[in-house]
């Protein structure tokens, strides 16, 4: 399922998923939400399709074969857990919403056990646990299925004296409301990936689209020092990055492409047109197949 979501490449125009966080447990390090139900009809999101098509052959064919149709069926998707070395970790938690018949089915085969007094539906085999709460489909690793299920309880776990909390939340409140896609990272969780000296409470992502797509990243330093200090380090290669992406024909996004600090937090936004989307998603899209013919027998 974390496949999946790294793989989806169309940010979308819905909510921003942000009622599905009530199934989260707040000690996660990462969260995810990706939200398709008004974008179903965009050249961008069938081409995204096509694309994963492509990169998930196994994942898609599993879908096809339990009748679950990815471009109808699905509404939103959140994808939360822990983070560490640079990538997802196997603690994760997934809620599903939409029309989940078809999807609920590839865990049916799994009987149905009481956890804590919640149904849930166990693949030892695979290390991952199902659920259906709310007309959703929760799907979590077992390492993470007695947070999940607490969380479900309303019986927090150490979520409100965690540091990681503290700095997801402070991560979601400072995404642009715009947002149909988004991620919000700990600082604690990148911190190898980083600088050396250079500490961050958060780092989050957001996209925006109608015919073109806005992209914004914001993250959040430990002090107004500090993002004055990193806006000085990005304004000092902003010149470089505009003439590349000119030269490479992203006029668009050269001329949108800024940084911008607000107290502790600093933003790096930039505007794709229609035509720069979709020569992004044809370079992507032949990656993509070259990778699976070399890959083939």
């Amino acid at each position: 399922m974390v496949l999946l979501v790294a793989l989806w490449a169309a940010p979308a125009q819905a909510g921003r998923g942000t009622s599905l966080l009530k199934y989260v447990p707040d000690d996660v390090e990462m969260v995810m939400s990706l939200d398709i139900s008004g974008a179903r009809s965009t050249p961008l999101f069938r081409r995204s399709l096509e694309i994963l098509k492509v990169e998930a052959k196994d994942i898609w064919q599993t879908l096809r074969d339990a009748k679950f149709d990815l471009a109808k069926d699905l509404d939103t998707l959140l994808v939360a857990g822990s983070y560490s070395g640079g990538q997802a970790t196997e603690r994760f938690v997934a809620v599903f919403e939409g029309r989940l018949s078809g999807l609920q089915t590839i865990f049916h085969h799994n009987p149905v056990t009481l956890h804590r007094g919640v149904a849930v539906r166990v693949d030892a085999a695979k290390s991952l646990a199902s659920l259906v709460v709310d007309k959703r489909l929760i799907v979590c690793s077992t390492s993470m299925l007695d947070d999940v299920v607490a969380t479900i309880l309303r019986k927090r776990v150490s979520a409100r004296t965690s540091r990681r909390a503290t700095s997801l939340r402070s991560g979601l409140a400072g995404l642009d409301p715009r947002g149909d896609a988004w991620m919000v990272i700990t600082g604690a969780a990148i911190k190898e990936a980083l600088p050396a000296g250079l500490k961050l409470s958060w780092m989050g992502v957001w996209a925006a689209t109608n015919k073109g797509v806005a992209v914004e990243l914001r993250a959040g330093a430990d002090s107004e020092a500090a993002a004055a200090e990193i806006s000085t380090l990005l304004v000092g290669q902003i010149g470089a990055v505009k003439q590349l992406l000119a030269s490479q024909g992203f006029d668009s996004m050269a001329e949108s492409f800024e940084a911008k600090t607000t107290g502790p937090v600093v933003g790096v936004s930039l505007l794709m047109s229609e035509e720069e989307v979709a020569k992004v998603l044809r370079l992507v899209s032949r990656q993509a197949a070259e990778e699976a013919e070399v890959k083939s027998p």
